[in-house]
């Protein structure tokens, strides 16, 4: 079966695999087998359909080799009476659904582009402009429809079901293994409930300190109770009023207190709002005098989760969402950074706040022809956002170590 070697023209998945498909259907014809039969079985090694290879096997055998010669010791001749006029038959156009690397690319921009809170969700219009501006293809809506459909994608409405969190993403992974190295190189001076005693070697103790927020509602009991069977028991339809609570945890002694100082923080929602960044700074330095008063030259290792509230920058951090294109106007004063191992001053002489394209020009970026988003987005990745909690942490660093 060596003359198909010269049927493979181009080296694409495509191609390769109607070179199987064939290769199949002339083994199986050589050792007997009917031309359907024989088709069916290259089918069943290939994704392609029977009347497309059936097809392909006449035209490739008319064009490329004339006869069936090439196939030894044939004993169905029933395909010569289709070598008349197939041309135009087959199909002239290879799918990118063919193509893994397409799907992948694919599956992981609807991913990523479906829904993305505060903006437009995904439409086959914008599938469509992905699909031309980077496979350099035209398709129609309908057929982007079936695409996504066949790559297990569905349009429906929002509705309760399983959330998936995403706590096996890559970055989350990566994130809580350095999270848990950090907290393993510590160990052996943690003072821990079930071990209060540490190695009596190693330096200052350790103790873990947790934050969390809760919300209680006073119309959220239990959801059973004794009855006869006579009436129906009327529940308020609303939640209630709500009251949040704010605490920290140690993990030697439970809630953080002290001789009945304790730093938990309530607050009515519907009258006091939400909590915030400000009463988060005066909520921790409250805690760390009743740590340090609890525990005195014991160490603390305050833990905080991701809320938006424990991730304010201070108002004079580097924010390129708060910067404009040009110098000057009406944006913040923001402090000086540094780049390349030197002080960048974010004003110029005369006073005037820069702009992106000054700070981005002093960096050594050619920023011509960029609009606001391609300046922005080129800020974000010389990373001159300022490290979240700074001033926090930065009040903290002397004595103790954040997390």
């Amino acid at each position: 079966m060596t003359c198909l070697n010269n049927y493979i023209e181009r080296n694409t998945t495509f191609t390769i695999q109607k070179a199987i498909a064939l290769h199949i259907f002339a083994v199986s014809v050589s050792n007997g087998s009917g031309i359907m039969t024989a088709c069916a079985q290259a089918s069943s090694f290939t994704h392609f359909a029977v009347e497309v290879i059936r097809r392909w096997a006449v035209d490739v055998f008319r064009d490329y080799f004339g006869t069936l010669s090439c196939i030894e010791d044939v004993t169905d001749m029933s395909l010569e009476t289709e070598l008349k006029s197939s041309r135009g038959r087959h199909p002239k156009h290879m799918s990118l659904m063919t193509d893994e690397n397409f799907r992948t690319d694919a599956c992981q921009y609807v991913r990523e582009n479906g829904y993305i809170k505060g903006k437009p969700n995904l439409t086959l219009d914008k599938f469509v402009s992905w699909v031309k501006e980077s496979w350099n293809a035209d398709v129609c809506t309908s057929t982007a429809s079936e695409w996504l459909h066949e790559l297990g994608f569905s349009y429906k409405q929002f509705s309760k079901g399983v959330y998936f969190d995403g706590h096996e993403r890559p970055d989350v992974v990566e994130d809580r293994k350095k999270y848990l190295a950090t907290l393993s190189s510590y160990e052996s001076r943690m003072l821990m409930s079930h071990s209060p005693h540490p190695d009596p070697s190693s330096a200052r103790p350790i103790i873990r300190v947790f934050h969390d927020e809760s919300t209680f509602y006073s119309n959220v009991d239990q959801s059973f109770h004794w009855s006869d069977g006579t009436g129906q028991v009327l529940k308020q339809k609303s939640l209630g009023q709500a009251i949040m609570v704010s605490d920290l945890l140690e993990e030697v002694g439970g809630l953080l207190e002290f001789e009945g100082e304790q730093a938990r923080l309530l607050l009515e929602h519907q009258s006091q709002g939400y909590f915030t960044n400000e009463m988060l700074i005066v909520q921790v330095h409250e805690a760390i005098d009743i740590f340090e008063n609890k525990y005195p030259g014991a160490q603390g290792i305050w833990i905080f989760d991701n809320a938006p509230s424990h991730m304010k920058r201070p108002d004079d951090a580097l924010n390129p969402d708060h910067m404009n294109v040009k110098d000057g106007g009406k944006q913040p004063f923001m402090m000086d950074t540094w780049w390349d191992g030197e002080v960048q001053t974010m004003t110029l002489e005369d006073g005037r706040q820069k702009g992106m394209k000054t700070v981005l020009e002093e960096r050594g970026v050619n920023t011509h022809g960029m609009n606001a988003d391609k300046l922005r987005e080129e800020l974000k990745l010389f990373e001159v956002l300022f490290p979240y909690l700074h001033s926090l942490t930065t009040q903290m660093a002397s004595t103790h170590t954040s997390t």
